[in-house]
């Protein structure tokens, strides 16, 4: 438990911050190509 504990905490803000910031980037891409497929 004690050896679990620092890796869980040391992988999550990664793994957390590049989910999002990828999430955030397809959105923001898939919305420029609708937006530009539109127009």
């Amino acid at each position: 438990m004690r050896g679990a504990a620092p890796k869980l905490r040391a992988a999550d803000p990664g793994s957390s911050v590049t989910a999002v910031t990828g999430e955030y980037g397809l959105a923001i891409a898939a919305g420029y190509m609708l937006a530009s497929e539109r127009a």
